[in-house]
């Protein structure tokens, strides 16, 4: 998962806790259906959506500081392993 996708769902569960929260304290009234409806989804929408953003941000400088990738391009190109499993010896057998 990206780090906007994770951030987006993060977002969406604050939207909606700040929600049941503003309830709890008398801010919304969440009792009519449309109303509730109305302040449920306009809050875990913006939310979702802020959070997104600050993730894809967050995300991209990640990025942009710990590798030499940037969002669009795929991993560099690793080293090519050797075939064999174990290392050649370098002892030589004396009879």
């Amino acid at each position: 998962m990206s780090a906007g996708g994770s951030a987006a769902g993060s977002g969406l569960v604050v939207g909606l806790c700040l929600a049941f929260l503003g309830q709890q304290f008398g801010f919304f009234d969440l009792s009519s259906l449309v109303t509730g409806l109305i302040y449920l989804i306009a809050f875990a929408v913006v939310f979702a959506v802020v959070f997104g953003l600050l993730g894809m941000w967050i995300g991209a400088r990640y990025l942009r500081k710990h590798t030499s990738l940037t969002p669009w391009k795929e991993k560099a190109a690793a080293p090519a392993e050797s075939s064999s499993t174990s290392p050649p010896s370098t002892d030589t057998e004396t009879k």
